[in-house]
């Protein structure tokens, strides 16, 4: 389990994520916790979309086997339509590895951001392809937190960024971001599910042009404490590599 977050509202959209990736093996036993092999802080989750961005919480290679069946220009609806054709592929993993079919049915969650009537909405999917948070509004932000860290002080965590994103520059949604991941990382502590290292994605839209900056994994010390002239913030092009 990762932390990430996704926001629209009029002026744009956001997604982030921190970065720690957790190897596991599922074993054979019925209802078996997976046990933890190993541990990294360097994984980015973030994909860039033609109209927006995703991210998803655990089970990255599943977000992988969505992505194996699009081809051409990756939009959000494109990516909607693409969760359809996993059902499948779903069937063959529940005979091969139902331990590890379980994990991703019921922790499997895909947050987006693209257009919307006005502006940007984020939305979040589950593994068949419903809507997992229901009608997002504008200007509200979902989010998948670790088990076992403090739901309650999440929420507040969650409650108090999205307040302050309302009147947020881009420098701002950025920092503002890094201070939740660092606070989430700090429920958890070292050892938890969450680093303290962040990685965000912003979209935006310049006419009938969508403009994409990215921010890599980075510490969220350094995203707070540096100079807003040093933060390293890359407009990128979806269509590129």
């Amino acid at each position: 389990m990762t932390f990430c977050l996704a926001f629209g509202d009029s002026e744009g959209g956001v997604v982030a994520a921190d970065t720690r990736s957790r190897l596991v093996d599922f074993g054979s036993a019925v209802g078996a916790e997976p046990e933890l092999k190993e541990q990294r802080d360097d994984e980015g989750k973030l994909y860039p979309l033609a109209d927006g961005w995703l991210t998803s919480a655990s089970a990255m290679m599943w977000t992988g086997r969505i992505l194996s069946h699009v081809s051409g220009p990756k939009t959000v609806a494109v990516i909607r339509a693409a969760i359809l054709k996993t059902i499948p592929d779903m069937a063959i993993l529940e005979q091969r590895s139902p331990e590890r079919a379980r994990y991703i049915r019921d922790r499997y969650s895909l947050l987006l951001v693209g257009p919307a009537t006005a502006g940007f909405e984020a939305s979040g999917l589950d593994w068949r392809g419903a809507d997992a948070y229901g009608l997002v509004g504008p200007g509200q932000v979902i989010a998948c937190g670790p088990l076992g860290v403090d739901v309650d002080a999440q929420t507040r965590l969650l409650k108090q960024y999205e307040a302050r994103l309302r009147e947020a520059d881009l420098v701002q949604v950025i920092r503002e971001t890094a201070a939740l991941i660092h606070a989430i990382y700090l429920l958890g502590g070292p050892t938890g599910k969450v680093s303290d290292r962040v990685e965000i994605g912003i979209v935006t839209r310049d006419g009938s042009r969508y403009r994409h900056w990215h921010v890599p994994p980075t510490d969220c010390g350094i995203v707070l404490s540096g100079a807003d002239e040093q933060l390293s913030i890359v407009e990128i092009d979806p269509d590129e590599g």
